[in-house]
């Protein structure tokens, strides 16, 4: 029998990145391993599993039995279910920026005033974080995961952002951290560089210039 599920490099350390919590939705659960792997990690005594595709639901349910894991993983199809009790921490990862978004307008309900919020995009990263401000929430902690690509991991939770200007927009954690994250700051300064001479909307072209000249101040 399997003593655990088989994690990419990213949503294992998602897994180590998330604090504890009793109750955590597992929002776009996919194949449940993430949901699973809360529980063997005692990271959750309870996850609510959630997708609003059958098939991955129907694998979800197997994987849950394989693992024994019925009464800790409980599998919900929205918008036909719905999550009914307030629960301590989400995780939204894999996704979109606009499906994060979507997510959150969704189930932003059942949080309560300490839920935490962890996310993870597939792109439109500085755009999330623009968001999640403008929505009433601070950033209170980051981190960098290389997996055949780069992916940034946020964790938020409701209050008055800290953090303004180009640091935010980069991440203030990571560049507070310059050695461990310099080749993804890199990728960010190059993106940042060609963006500045190319960006047709003169708000974005000023950003992006920011961004370029700030990263080649403390790289």
């Amino acid at each position: 029998m399997l003593t655990k599920p088989k994690l990419s490099k990213r949503l294992q350390t998602i897994i180590d990145f998330v604090p504890q919590a009793n109750i955590v939705a597992d929002i776009g659960c996919d194949h449940a391993y993430v949901s699973i792997s809360l529980v063997l990690n005692n990271k959750a005594n309870h996850v609510i599993g959630v997708d609003n595709k059958l098939r991955p639901l129907r694998i979800a349910e197997r994987n849950v039995a394989l693992f024994e894991m019925k009464e800790n993983v409980t599998l919900l199809r929205n918008p036909i279910d719905t999550i009914t009790q307030p629960i301590d921490g989400c995780i939204i990862a894999g996704v979109g920026k606009e499906s994060a978004v979507a997510m959150l307008d969704e189930f932003e309900s059942t949080f309560q005033s300490s839920t935490w919020i962890c996310i993870q995009v597939n792109a439109k990263v500085i755009e999330l974080r623009k968001h999640m401000v403008e929505r009433g929430y601070r950033l209170i902690k980051e981190t960098v995961v290389f997996d055949k690509a780069f992916y940034v991991i946020l964790l938020y939770e409701k209050g008055i952002e800290h953090f303004s200007g180009v640091p935010l927009i980069v991440g203030p954690y990571i560049t507070q951290n310059i050695e461990e994250n310099r080749e993804y700051l890199n990728k960010v300064k190059e993106i940042a560089a060609n963006f500045r001479l190319v960006a047709h909307d003169s708000s974005k072209q000023s950003m992006y210039a920011s961004i370029d000249d700030y990263l080649q101040g403390i790289l």
